[in-house]
């Protein structure tokens, strides 16, 4: 449970996104923007919605201009959104991934069809 603590404070630290949800199903965007604004600005708001049907799926997500609001809106003790209790939670922020250099014979895990032939007439060509 300590772990799971730290982990959040530093997620906390971190970010400026949040993970709302049990959204009613009246919610929008703008109204999700609308609520958070009085913790700070808020850059971006959206509510997802099922690709199917085009009905909400009862969360979203809420982005900060600034840290230090994030911190405001999760340390708020009830988030009650058009007489929905909803759940806030911070967004865990994507590692960078950095690009690794490509050795001498790299294929990038792609081995076609071509490529096993190429390397058997190379080892023929060797023998």
């Amino acid at each position: 449970m300590a772990s799971q603590v730290g982990r959040r404070a530093r997620y906390i630290a971190e970010t400026r996104k949040l993970w709302v949800g049990k959204l009613g199903k009246t919610i929008t965007r703008q109204t999700l923007k609308r609520y958070f604004e009085k913790f700070g600005p808020v850059s971006s708001s959206v509510v997802m919605h099922d690709s199917r049907t085009g009905r909400p799926v009862r969360y979203g997500f809420v982005t900060f201009d600034k840290i230090e609001d994030t911190a405001q809106a999760l340390a708020a003790r009830k988030t009650v959104i058009h007489g929905s209790k909803v759940l806030v939670r911070p967004v865990k922020p994507k590692k960078a991934k950095i690009p690794r250099e490509p050795k001498k014979d790299d294929t990038y895990g792609f081995k076609g069809f071509a490529a096993g032939q190429q390397q058997q007439q190379q080892q023929e060509q060797s023998d």
